[in-house]
């Protein structure tokens, strides 16, 4: 092991003036600015339907922001608590 990496290092000094050359891009990227263009309006997507506004949590609610897959601790457990567990009667519709 020791003899392979002497090789490596001595490889590596031998490579070092060859590599640390500078190098020029032969078509660097041209900038072109952006035209000033106005923003389209917001427009209701047909896709969409909006039931009604959600209801508040309990205030003893302990929740997290889900940010990334998996939730924060990347597992997909959440340890958020005293969440509804029965809709009743008024509930969502079953999908």
């Amino acid at each position: 092991m020791r003899l392979r990496m002497g090789w490596i290092l001595a490889i590596s000094v031998w490579l070092h003036p060859i590599c640390a050359a500078t190098f020029e891009d032969p078509a660097p990227p041209e900038f072109h600015p952006l035209e000033n263009k106005t923003i389209p309006a917001a427009t209701a997507h047909p896709d969409v339907t909006f039931h009604g506004l959600p209801k508040r949590l309990s205030p003893d609610a302990a929740t997290t922001d889900w940010t990334c897959f998996l939730g924060p601790t990347h597992d997909g457990y959440s340890k958020e608590t005293n969440l509804l567990k029965d809709w009743g009667n008024d509930g969502p519709t079953l999908v």
